[in-house]
């Protein structure tokens, strides 16, 4: 099912075309993400979700892939490295940055949705193609080998994960970002003779191939002459800082950076992630990556306090590592600043700005239009709370739709309503309450429409398993109160009042 058969009057509110500027007002969290896919299923284009952090950009992708076809929602993530080498970092961090970076190229829209920090950070400019090559093709073994070594791949004996390649003889496997699968090529001479995929687990073949395409595995990577330059400019400044210690202080410092700017000129491919804000490369970011797009983003003073978050947390480390030489200011010019990126985003590409009140903070003029998206509450199977709203809405004429996971939910939904004497209709009808399959979906009052989609799940009646782990949860949580000698936390349901009040106050908000 389409979201935008069912939401045509926000399809009508938020069309866009050129360089549109929208002004979303009165809109909750869910109503915001029903609007990014509506635009991505209307525009055929790649929509950006920007939100205030991470954690609210991967909650939002969760409740995102119950809507659209796998694969088409991506989360674009910030780094999990910035001044220290990156020997413990998170690889699956890189991979998903890469594939959203390798989508956005290969020109297949995609709902991306992102913290505003990883829109302030950069990289340098990757390659502008990625090569493509197929079975007959003339490259030479050496050439496969030399674009992978510069890349970030690591060659070992055997390709077991991503990021790997291995070489041996006249045949090459490598495994990238964006396979399901590593692949082999074999060579003969310095033609592709045969493409493979293979099982890491079993060495097997799975099926043949009839090209492959090199990516990068990182971001980061630097010519030898920006390296030299970017690790010259670290040595000077490591320098300048030790002539202003002495002491312990001096000689620890002393030994670590030692240590560490060895360490840079035996892996130039770890060590540019770190210095190439030193280099002279030009810097690229991944609203750069495509031409063709529509940026989503929540109301500006969330994005600007997320960024302040993690700026502030960077400051930390920043000055715990410039105490020791480690580190410098300089390499802070990898991060743009939140009110230049959004401002220009907005002038190359049609945009929306969301706001929970009347009225925005957008960059330029904007078209201003009411949404006027509500969240509404799980009622954790609880019908006594939810019948009282019930009888509210068929009073006030509300197209009432409960939202189904599958057909087998059908006759369950009928037995409930029936149960509570409550009629039910085959379709969305004013004063009405009607179930429809929709698979996963979001809870959404539009109060202006007088519509309402609450999902089946909401209303369930909880089994005995179900309550038992709650309960376990529930005892684990103040458990763990105690133990810090906290207070016993309130009531469950304050707890949900509490966040739906933050949630109309516009914190919080994707």
């Amino acid at each position: 099912m389409r979201i935008t058969d069912q939401f045509k009057f926000l399809a009508e509110k938020l069309s866009l075309s050129g360089t549109d500027r929208i002004t979303a007002t009165g809109t909750e969290r869910n109503a915001r993400l029903l609007s990014a896919v509506c635009t991505f299923e209307q525009t055929g284009k790649t929509v950006f979700l920007v939100c205030r952090n991470d954690l609210e950009a991967r909650s939002a992708a969760k409740d995102l892939e119950k809507l659209l076809p796998s694969g088409d929602v991506m989360v674009y993530p910030s780094e999990s490295f910035y001044f220290s080498l990156p020997d413990s970092y998170s690889m699956q961090t890189g991979v998903e940055r890469i594939k959203v970076i390798c989508r956005l190229r290969s020109g297949v829209p995609a709902l991306v949705v992102t913290g505003a920090f990883s829109l302030c950070e950069t990289y340098p400019a990757l390659p502008e193609s990625f090569v493509t090559y197929k079975q007959g093709d003339e490259p030479g073994l050496e050439k496969i080998v030399r674009f992978l070594s510069e890349n970030g791949y690591s060659r070992e004996d055997k390709v077991f994960s991503r990021g790997q390649f291995s070489v041996r003889g006249g045949i090459i496997d490598f495994f990238s970002a964006v396979d399901d699968l590593p692949v082999r090529v074999e060579f003969w001479g310095d033609e592709i003779d045969s493409i493979r995929s293979f099982s890491p687990e079993t060495r097997l073949s799975v099926r043949n191939e009839d090209s492959f395409t090199l990516t990068p595995f990182s971001q980061y990577r630097l010519e030898e002459e920006e390296f030299d330059k970017a690790l010259s400019v670290f040595v000077s400044l490591r320098d300048s800082a030790l002539s202003k210690m002495e002491g312990d202080a001096l000689i620890s410092a002393r030994d670590e950076s030692a240590s560490l700017i060895e360490r840079m000129r035996s892996d130039p491919s770890s060590a540019s992630k770190v210095l190439f804000p030193l280099s002279d490369a030009a810097l690229s970011s991944v609203l750069s990556e495509t031409d063709d797009a529509v940026v989503m983003l929540s109301d500006r003073r969330v994005l600007e306090s997320g960024v302040r978050d993690s700026l502030r947390k960077l400051g930390d480390d920043l000055d715990l590592l410039g105490e020791k030489a480690l580190a410098f200011y300089p390499q802070k010019r990898q991060f743009r600043d939140i009110s230049d990126v959004t401002e220009e985003a907005c002038a190359r590409f049609p945009s929306v700005v969301f706001s929970s009140g009347t009225g925005g903070s957008f960059p330029g003029d904007s078209r201003e239009v009411y949404i006027g998206g509500a969240d509404v509450i799980d009622y954790k199977g609880s019908l006594r709370l939810f019948l009282p709203a019930l009888d509210h809405y068929r009073r006030e004429s509300y197209k009432v739709v409960v939202c189904l996971r599958d057909e087998s939910d059908r006759e369950s939904f009928s037995r409930l309503m029936e149960s509570y004497s409550v009629p039910t209709v085959s379709s969305p009808r004013e004063g009405e309450v009607c179930g429809i399959v929709t698979g996963g979906f979001l809870g959404v009052d539009f109060p202006k429409e007088k519509l309402l989609f609450i999902p089946y799940e909401y209303l369930m009646p909880r089994t005995r398993e179900t309550r038992k782990k709650e309960a376990r949860c529930g005892r684990g949580v103040l458990q763990r109160h105690q133990a810090r000698g906290l207070r016993r936390p309130r009531h469950p349901g304050h707890r949900h009042l509490r966040r739906d009040n933050q949630d109309r106050c516009g914190r919080g908000q994707p």
